[in-house]
């Protein structure tokens, strides 16, 4: 079974991966794969945002072992849910092949157009609320 773990490095990155091996007496790194950096962004609201880029360069999939020293990490969890959710999908859309990614982003924007369509087919009356009476109305 997959370990997956969050880890806040000293560095004050934030990263996402699958543990393999777990420090030990004769070695104090740890090894990891599939590793994500969590980026935090805001919108000019202050809303925060937060999206995986890979943590480091050419070094994703399964055959890709990277060895970190275990006295960098500074924190460890266990990642909620909705974390893991989105980890999956981030490692399975790194993993697509050049053709896979363009059919799937052809089919994200197909149904953008068709959800754009469906709100400008709707009627300005559906934008109208009735009040207790029929003649009074506030658009």
């Amino acid at each position: 079974m997959k370990e997956i773990k969050q880890f806040k490095l000293v560095s004050g990155e934030e990263i996402v991966c699958e543990v393999v091996e777990w420090p030990s007496d004769d070695f104090t790194g740890m090894v990891i794969r599939r590793v994500l950096m969590i980026r935090t962004t805001f919108d000019e609201k202050g809303n925060r945002y937060y999206a995986f880029r890979p943590w480091m360069a050419l070094q994703e999939g399964d055959e890709k072992f990277i060895s970190i020293e275990g006295s960098h990490i500074v924190g460890e969890a266990n990642p909620d849910l909705v974390m893991l959710k989105n980890y999956q999908t981030a490692i399975e859309n790194n993993e697509l092949s050049e053709e896979e990614l363009m059919e799937k982003v052809e089919t994200y924007v197909k149904k953008m157009k068709q959800m754009y369509d469906q709100d400008s087919d709707q009627s300005i009356d559906d934008n109208i609320l009735a009040f207790p009476t029929k003649n009074d109305r506030i658009h």
